[in-house]
C-alpha cells in the first residue's frame, strides 16, 4: 500500500480537496464567529445580557428564517397544535436561558 492509495484507491488528492459548500462555510463561520465575539465583547459592556441575548435571538431567527424561505421553505405545511407551541416556546427558552447567565 502506498501513501497515495490510502483505502479502496482513493487518492490522497482526494482526502484534500475544498468545497466551498463545506468547508467553505466552516471558515465563513469562524470569520464571522471571531467578529461577532469582538462585537458582543465591545457592547457587552454598555448592555444588559439578557438584552443582547434576546436581540441576538430574534435577529438571528429572522435571518435563519428567511433563508429558509429564500430556499423554498414553506411554513404552511407545518400544523400548529397547542401542544406543539407549548413544546416550541419551552426549548426556545430552555434554549436561550443558557446564554444570557
Amino acid at each position: 500500500m502506498t501513501i497515495s492509495q490510502i483505502k479502496d484507491g482513493i487518492s490522497l488528492t482526494d482526502l484534500f480537496s475544498f468545497s466551498f459548500t463545506s468547508e467553505g462555510f466552516m471558515l465563513i463561520y469562524g470569520l464571522l464567529a471571531a467578529l461577532a465575539t469582538m462585537l458582543a465583547k465591545k457592547l457587552g459592556s454598555t448592555l444588559n445580557s439578557f438584552v443582547m441575548t434576546g436581540w441576538n435571538v430574534v435577529i438571528g431567527g429572522f435571518a435563519l428564517l428567511l433563508i429558509g424561505l429564500f430556499m423554498g421553505g414553506d411554513l404552511s405545511i407545518i400544523t400548529w397544535t397547542p401542544l406543539g407551541i407549548t413544546l416550541l416556546i419551552i426549548s426556545a427558552v430552555a434554549s436561550v436561558i443558557p446564554f444570557s447567565l
